[in-house]
């Protein structure tokens, strides 16, 4: 949905720009460049912010199902840690064992 009003912006700027009697072509040109690169970077952007939160997503909710995670090579499951939503980080259960080991949600991956 993003890509088609990011190409009907560019093409309502360039109706708009192309209309313009003060602006010489190189001009035109250039605004139109300029617009199009930062639409394009918007999209290219919320894609891969969508990626990342489906990734975080899925994670959180294979450990909610029970499924063992690898955060940076230690297993986390729901017996040993709690998810905390609010900072998407894994904590430990029982904080005597394992002081100060806290895991983001991004630096694991679901165990094979």
């Amino acid at each position: 949905m993003q890509i088609i009003l990011g190409v009907i912006f560019i093409i309502v700027v360039a109706f708009f720009i192309s209309r313009s009697q003060s602006l010489e072509k190189k001009e035109k040109i250039t605004i139109l460049a300029i617009i199009s690169t930062i639409v394009i970077a918007a999209i290219l952007y919320e894609f891969i912010f969508s990626q990342k939160q489906k990734n975080s997503r899925d994670l959180a909710n294979s450990f909610v199902q029970g499924k063992t995670l690898i955060c940076k090579d230690v297993d986390v499951n729901n017996t040993n840690y709690s998810l905390e939503r609010g900072t998407g980080s894994f904590m430990p259960k029982d904080t005597k064992k394992t002081l100060g080991t806290i895991y983001a949600i991004e630096d694991c991956s679901i165990k094979k």
